[in-house]
């Protein structure tokens, strides 16, 4: 079987002042769910799931790249604009902690 390539799939840079760094976040550890929004404005900002604990942070640029939780599908300490907020609620169905109900969804707290 061959190995799986290395060659980064997206590749962007950050575009929030100077000296704030942005997380460093491993893309190829599989227990980790990530996601990358960027709005019109060019602010960025970056979700993170841990699999294994939900435990869930969205990192904004905006914000001096700060990490906020994510708790019962609420980010606590950052106000999200309506498109951020639809990014959001994609990234938390993906995981399948949070969107709607019905069958095979279930909402769970994530701390």
């Amino acid at each position: 079987m061959n190995q799986p390539s290395r060659t980064p799939l997206f590749t962007v840079s950050n575009h929030h002042v100077s000296g704030e760094e942005p997380p460093q976040i491993d893309g190829d550890d599989p227990n980790i769910y990530h996601s990358y929004f960027e709005n019109r404005y060019g602010e960025q900002s970056l979700f993170v799931c841990r699999h294994d604990t939900k435990e869930a942070k969205i990192y904004s640029g905006d914000a001096g790249w700060a990490a906020f939780a994510v708790v019962d599908g609420q980010v606590h300490g950052l106000i999200l604009a309506p498109e951020e907020a639809v990014w959001l609620s994609a990234c938390l169905m993906a995981n399948g902690v949070g969107g709607p109900t019905g069958a095979g969804n279930s909402q769970r707290a994530l701390a």
